[in-house]
This record gives structure tokens, C-alpha cells and sequence, in this order.
């Protein structure tokens, strides 16, 4: 984040390029390089190290709501202290928390994921294309914000909905 900065503030130019990674490297061209990110608006108001653990704050709280949302909509879990705890199993992980601890924000958008699977439930349980599309513009998200290591988990998510709704439905297509 900071060189991102440091090229738009400091040099007035476009951050394309890093000098101070390995030589000299390419940096919005980097997969794990975040192209949106709320750190960006949120470093005009307060200090960088702040504004990035706003944004852990604020991806935390979008995995939480979006892991609540798929449970009680799509799963239909109605009693709320257990769709609380089983949101939190997903959310408060420690998988995530050890990449994060780790200084890996490149898992960040891990926390799309629910809303990724919510809105591919709501497509293939009505057969419309506005929740598809709404999934794959989260799909999008997670990879400019530098979330490239989640996508082979979005794909296995996918897949295992997919296979999971084809078996229940007993209708391959």
C-alpha cells in the first residue's frame, strides 16, 4: 500500500512500477498487488498503519454479515445464535487469521466468499442471470484486490455448490 502511495503522492505519477521491490518490478500488474482497496480512500483521513487495519476491520465485517446472510437466506438457519456461531467459524478461522498475522492482506477477499456462494444459490435456485452476474462482479472484486491465492478456493466452492445442487435437485444440467 504504501508504495502505491508513495508513487501517486510523493513522484505525482501513476503507480505502474515499483523500484524498491527485487531491482524494480512490475506492481498493478501483480496479481497480489490490490487495485481497489478501501486503504487507498481511508489513507486521506488517518495514517497508513491505521487505515490498513480498518480495512482488516472492514473485510472481517463483510465476511461475517455475508456468512450470516447465506445462512439464514440460503441454508434457511433461522435459530440465531447458531447461525451466529457458525458464521463465526467461517469468519474468525484461524486459517485466515495466520495469513493475516502473517502480513498476507492478499487473503483479504477470503471474506467475499459467502457472498459469492449466496448469489450463485440465488442463480441456480431461480435460473436468473442478475445473480450470476452479481457473483461473478464478486469474483472480479477478489481478484483486483489482490486476491489471486483465493481463487482456487472460490473455484473448489463453485464446483462443490454446483455438484451439491445438481445432487439435491437429482438434475445434472
Amino acid at each position: 500500500f504504501s508504495e502505491v502511495l508513495k508513487n501517486v503522492v510523493e513522484y505525482r505519477q501513476a503507480p505502474f512500477w515499483s523500484p524498491w521491490h527485487c531491482g524494480g518490478n512490475v506492481m498493478w500488474q501483480h496479481p497480489s498487488v490490490p487495485l481497489l482497496s478501501p486503504v487507498y480512500l481511508l489513507v486521506a483521513v488517518m495514517p497508513l498503519a491505521l487505515a490498513v487495519k480498518v480495512n482488516i476491520v472492514l473485510h472481517y465485517w463483510i465476511g461475517l454479515l455475508g456468512m450470516h446472510w447465506l445462512l439464514t437466506r440460503a441454508v434457511r438457519l433461522t435459530f440465531l445464535p447458531l447461525a451466529v456461531y457458525a458464521a463465526s467459524i467461517f469468519t474468525l478461522s484461524g486459517s485466515l487469521a495466520l495469513h493475516l498475522a502473517a502480513g498476507d492482506s492478499d487473503f483479504l477477499p477470503a471474506f467475499h466468499l459467502p457472498w459469492l456462494l449466496y448469489f450463485l444459490h440465488l442463480a441456480f435456485q431461480t435460473g436468473r442471470l442478475r445473480p450470476a452476474l452479481a457473483a461473478a462482479a464478486i469474483l472480479a472484486v477478489t481478484i483486483y484486490s489482490g486476491g489471486v491465492p483465493v481463487v482456487p478456493l472460490a473455484l473448489l466452492a463453485i464446483g462443490g455448490l454446483a455438484v451439491a445442487t445438481a445432487v439435491t435437485a437429482r438434475d445434472w444440467r
